[in-house]
């Protein structure tokens, strides 16, 4: 089962905690989330970037 349950649960609480955000703030919660997620793409293309280069 691994990490299964822990990653699951994570998954809810971030899912839930950016909901309330953007139901609060509106458009800046949405846009600091879009930010969010440019930033892991960012990062996964960086970790990809140094595993083809060892």
């Amino acid at each position: 089962m691994g990490l299964y349950p822990y990653t699951y649960g994570a998954g809810l609480t971030i899912a839930t905690e950016v909901n309330k955000r953007i139901l609060s703030e509106g458009q800046k919660g949405i846009d600091d989330w879009i930010e969010v997620l440019k930033s892991v793409g960012n990062i996964i293309d960086e970790i990809i970037e140094l595993t083809e280069e060892l």
